[in-house]
């Protein structure tokens, strides 16, 4: 008898646990080292995509939204901006390489929607596909870490 009380009892203990685990973990932006900002990609772009286009250069265009991460669309502390300090491109195609550069001096509010940054891909070649990934790191204005990655892929038509 006391050994199916237990079992009952160490039943309900660990599934209360598990629930409690459960929502805890499920529940974004509950670390103090989270950004209360989220970074939401709208739309990707593509600039010199043609050989008849007069530029001779190919450019990716990234549209993104810089969101407050509770409910309520309002950031719950003193969170007004985020700023990208570095990015890294890796790029798998026509070549296969890893490139990086500085970002910073712009700042993104919490609330902005058609922010855009645009990355060089290259000297167009006709033909070729362009495929990668691009990853942007840097802060909100509370110094807590800030990440956006986008993958990319286009090729050059006549």
């Amino acid at each position: 008898m006391t050994s199916k009380v237990i079992k009952e009892g160490g039943l309900r203990a660990l599934t209360a646990l598990l629930l409690l685990l459960a929502l805890g973990c499920s529940q974004v932006g509950n670390k103090v080292e989270d950004s209360e900002a989220i970074i939401q990609g709208t739309s990707v772009a593509y600039q010199g995509t043609s050989m008849a286009a007069s530029t001779t250069a190919l450019a990716v265009a990234i549209t993104f939204s810089v969101i407050a991460r509770n409910q309520g669309g309002q950031p719950v502390s003193p969170l007004s901006a985020v700023e990208f300090l570095t990015f890294t491109m890796t790029t798998t195609s026509p070549s296969v390489g890893v490139f990086g550069g500085n970002t910073e001096g712009v700042f993104y509010p919490v609330g902005s929607a058609g922010n855009v940054i645009v990355v060089g891909l290259g000297a167009k070649v006709l033909g070729a596909s362009y495929t990668g990934h691009i990853r942007f790191d840097g802060v909100d204005n509370l110094g807590k870490t800030v990440t956006f990655d986008v993958d990319y892929g286009t090729s050059v038509t006549p």
